[in-house]
């Protein structure tokens, strides 16, 4: 592998690493003003837009291709799994828990990603990627709950954030498995083009009284996270799976819970981080390790 096949996957990394925490904390933001079906809408809505003129630009002189007929099934599985259903279920959990509380739920992403890869045989078990796991997703859970505060009596906002997990795992399996053939620039606007059209057409009276409603400035920090916070990120997401697994990929998002935290206590939302939250960091970072040195 050169030099330069090793740095893509290490600055992708590095980029989903630094971008999620604020895309959480900015969808937190968007989740206070508007319900979850126009938030979800509207994200996908301009982050197709943006794929559009991204593909675009990299299209230019080449011949557009539809995709196979038994890959558009796949195509609308995955903009079902991970746009109608994920960006749904993680707003309206948004609604009524903190990130970090979100946080105790995605944490667990990772582990469903390699179990279900394991069932669909698209991974490859190994010691050192399960102790793993089980030692960063254990401390990212246990980071979460420690800043979390209580999530008693919030039963399906809570549900709603597991069927979120649940819900982006599938999407990167099943993404690796069926669809990491088709290039990005065709692929990322098609998905989120059939996920814009079908949560249009299950609410179309509620997203247009909401569109015409809100404030500019509330509809521009929406827009913000379609363009700027949604549509980067899922370029990097698919790069990294394509190139090094959907259990490496979602394992990245167990800083998230750390970062987020960070990012709190930094606008001075929370009190300073104690000495058994360093520890689990620690940890974390520990379990990170031996799960990204696994070799692809």
């Amino acid at each position: 592998m050169t030099r330069r096949e090793h740095l893509g996957p290490a600055v992708a990394s590095l980029a989903i690493v630094l971008i999620l925490p604020f895309s959480w904390i900015l969808a937190k933001n968007v989740s206070g003003f508007s319900s979850p079906t126009f938030a979800t809408t509207t994200r996908t809505l301009f982050a197709s837009l943006s794929f559009l003129a991204i593909g675009a630009l990299q299209g230019r002189g080449t011949r557009l291709q539809w995709p196979r007929p038994r890959d558009m099934a796949w195509i609308c599985m995955l903009a079902l799994t991970g746009f109608v259903g994920y960006f749904y279920l993680m707003f309206y959990s948004l609604a009524h828990l903190s990130p970090s509380q979100v946080g105790v739920y995605t944490a667990l992403m990772p582990g469903i990603t390699y179990g279900i890869g394991l069932s669909m045989r698209s991974e490859q078990a190994t010691w050192r990627k399960t102790i793993g796991l089980i030692i960063a997703s254990a401390a990212a859970v246990a980071f979460s709950l420690w800043g979390a505060g209580p999530l008693g009596g919030r039963g399906w906002p809570m549900l709603a954030a597991l069927g979120a997990a649940l819900s982006y795992a599938f999407f990167g399996v099943l993404y690796k498995k069926h669809l990491s053939h088709i290039p990005l620039p065709r692929l990322l606007p098609l998905i989120t083009g059939i996920s814009a059209c079908v949560l249009v057409a299950l609410s179309p009276t509620e997203w247009f009284e909401f569109s015409k409603a809100l404030p500019w400035q509330s509809l521009g920090w929406t827009v913000l996270l379609g363009t700027v916070f949604t549509a980067p990120v899922y370029y990097l997401y698919f790069y990294l799976i394509r190139s090094k697994g959907a259990v490496y990929t979602n394992t990245l998002g167990l800083t998230t819970p750390f970062l987020i935290l960070m990012v709190e206590r930094l606008y001075g939302y929370r009190a300073s981080v104690s000495p058994v939250q360093l520890a689990l960091l620690a940890a974390c970072a520990a379990g990170l390790f031996l799960v990204i040195s696994v070799k692809k």
